[in-house]
């Protein structure tokens, strides 16, 4: 029985290993090609609510309020309302110097983003509700950018492009969070011309105001906050000449924990609009957000299968003794690059690479059991650089 079992398992593991990373990049990229669904985009200048919760960004705020103000925007059709999450550090304080030139601060006590944003959307009176970080600073036309979509009554939420910031030397993290973001920079663009994105990054989207709904605690605000628009029948498309940038990714410890929290809340997310799933209401889009925010997810659970059956199999042929070495490998490059950044050595990217996979990955598995044993995230602490 062992011996067919074993191979069903394995065979099973690659193939969704294979879906998860070159399957469903490859769907989507002939869909891309094959589907159109144009919209209009127009220069107009609806009234705009740059809405910005943080905690303990003292090091940045100056610099992000600045930055907003100089936006090449009409100034009287917008304006920036800053949600402080109880920062102790004197955020409040480097915020409220901005009154003047407009900015609305809000102190609010500490209860987590959803809360806070949610009550900087109370204090807001903007038709189009833009969301960005602390640490995001915006192209000049940026903004003008970003609402062009709207003048199309089909869409609902437009993303803005994320980019990093060049740093001085990229470790395993660094590297891994560019190559990450230029891959899905390329899945939104193609998903954006056939249907919809599958959701907006925190650092730069906008909503129309009617379409947002109170966000809860524990989840991923800008998923579930672009998402609702989906559910409410509209589009959600991606807009690369929106462009904001942030510093580069954390140590790789620093950078273990950001993704468990943000796989944890996505998850909780995931769930939360489990309705999106329905093919038969949301057609492609429902299988795109299943392998995007499903199946990449978990795909820890079949690597973890495909390398201990590996072994169990090694003796059966030449194809799992193969699979067993290249395996073991890769994850000894990752294991060596690991104890390089600990220790601060910068190693090739022939370990970088393997140590940010497995840093994903384990992050993934973390996730999933904070889900399954009931452990919310509600709050956190920024871990990036401003630089």
């Amino acid at each position: 029985m062992n011996a067919l079992i074993l191979p069903a398992v394995f065979w099973s593991s690659v193939a969704i290993v294979l879906y998860a990373y070159l399957g469903f990049p490859l769907l989507t990229w002939i869909r891309g090609v094959t589907v159109f669904h144009s919209y209009e985009r127009s220069f107009h200048s609806p009234h705009v609510s740059i809405v910005v919760v943080c905690y303990n960004e003292v090091a940045v705020i100056e610099e992000k309020l600045r930055n907003l103000l100089s936006l090449a925007y009409a100034p009287d059709r917008v304006e920036i309302i800053v949600v402080s999450d109880g920062s102790t550090d004197g955020t409040v304080n480097a915020a409220r110097t901005f009154e003047r030139q407009g900015v609305r601060v809000v102190d609010f006590p500490r209860g987590g983003k959803a809360a806070g944003l949610n009550a900087g959307v109370l204090a807001s009176t903007g038709d189009i509700l833009v969301f960005t970080d602390a640490n995001s600073m915006l192209d000049a036309d940026a903004l003008n950018h970003l609402v062009r979509p709207f003048a199309d009554s089909a869409i609902g939420c437009v993303a803005g492009d994320q980019v990093y910031r060049d740093a001085h030397g990229e470790g395993a993290a660094e590297l891994g969070e560019r190559r990450y973001w230029n891959f899905d920079r390329w899945m939104k663009t193609l998903q954006s011309r056939s249907g919809s994105a599958t959701s907006a990054t925190g650092a730069l989207y906008a909503t129309r105001r009617e379409l947002f709904r109170p966000i809860g605690d524990g989840v991923t605000d800008d998923f579930v906050n672009s998402t609702n628009t989906i559910l409410a029948g509209y589009r959600l498309v991606f807009e690369p000449r929106a462009v904001c940038y942030e510093p580069v990714a954390g140590k790789v410890r620093d950078e273990f924990g950001r993704k468990v929290r943000v796989m944890t809340r996505g998850l909780r997310a995931t769930c939360i609009q489990r309705k999106l799933l329905n093919p038969f209401r949301f057609g492609f889009y429902s299988l795109q957000l299943f392998s995007h925010k499903v199946v990449r997810r978990l795909v820890a659970l079949p690597l973890a299968v495909l390398a201990i059956v590996s072994v169990m199999l090694i003796s059966e042929g030449w194809i799992y003794q193969a699979a067993a070495i290249a395996q073991g490998m890769f994850y000894l490059a990752a294991i060596t690059g690991g104890v390089a950044a600990l220790i601060g050595v910068r190693s090739p990217k022939s370990f970088q690479i393997p140590l940010f996979f497995c840093l994903v990955n384990a992050a993934a598995a973390t996730a999933l059991w904070n889900l399954l044993t009931g452990k919310k995230i509600t709050q956190w602490n920024s871990v990036r650089g401003a630089n």
